[in-house]
């Protein structure tokens, strides 16, 4: 059973990527795969990882693009995520919920998530962007999207972002 085309697909959301039973720091890339072209149906389909992103994992992740899996880079530190975002891996990034909307760091802009901004009515489904996909669904996207700390933890949270 399919799920039906034309649907957004947000994964990971909690959780993350499937550790490759040889090395529990590799993303399982056939698994990633398998999801892709699984999804590659669909209107979008998109998910993050905090998995170490060296070589192996970014090639991994680049070959899921490549077959219209969005895997977005998760981080809790701006230079981390510029870093990657300037590597051409689409990153997010927790950030303190005081932080402005729009900021650039080292160079490269950050712009927060649509559907945290204060006062908007603004879900994955209704996100638009270019081409109506949300934008952690576009993988070519310039600049890094954040996401304010929230819940009960979101002061011990913020304390860890740079």
């Amino acid at each position: 059973m399919a799920l039906p085309a034309g649907i957004l697909f947000r994964h990971c959301v909690a959780g993350d990527q499937w550790p490759d039973p040889a090395d529990p720091l590799r993303i399982d890339q056939a698994l990633l795969l398998q999801l892709a072209r699984a999804t590659r149906h669909l209107r979008a389909a998109w998910s993050y990882t905090h998995f170490p992103l060296g070589p192996e994992n970014q090639a991994t992740v680049r070959l899921a693009a490549a077959k219209g899996l969005v895997v977005n880079a998760s981080t809790e530190s701006r230079s981390v995520a510029a870093g990657l975002q300037r590597q051409g891996i689409p990153a997010v990034c927790v950030v303190p919920t005081e932080w402005p909307a729009v900021f650039r760091h080292q160079g490269v802009r950050f712009v927060a998530c649509p559907a945290n901004r204060g006062g908007r009515k603004v879900q994955c489904i209704s996100c638009g962007g270019r081409f109506g996909l949300p934008l952690c669904a576009q993988g070519d996207r310039g600049f890094v999207i954040t996401f304010p700390s929230h819940g009960a933890r979101a002061a011990a949270a913020a304390a860890h972002c740079s």
